[in-house]
């Protein structure tokens, strides 16, 4: 591959071996019990800053260890159902 600046070019057979389609990355992320903010931001493709306003608004499910926030899964799952259709103000 020809590198351009500090970037790597990426071919096609670079990109299908990493998380390219939602089966992949959601393969990655529901295998967990439960999941940071941040999969939980980038597993549904809102910000983090987003995603702790929910956590932090009850809207989204959450255990507090300490100062961290996970999330598990089932819970998210069912909630996420629940919200379907629905306007969720942050």
């Amino acid at each position: 591959m020809k590198q351009k600046g500090n970037f790597k070019a990426v071919g096609e057979a670079e990109v299908a071996g990493g998380v390219s389609n939602f089966e992949d990355r959601r393969t990655k992320f529901y295998n967990k019990l439960c999941l940071s903010p941040e999969e939980v931001s980038e597993s549904m493709g809102l910000c983090i800053d987003t995603i702790y306003r929910m956590l932090k608004a009850g809207i989204l499910p959450s255990i507090r260890v300490r100062n961290r926030y996970i999330v598990p899964v089932s819970a998210l799952e069912d909630k996420l159902n629940e919200l379907v259709g629905k306007e969720v103000a942050v």
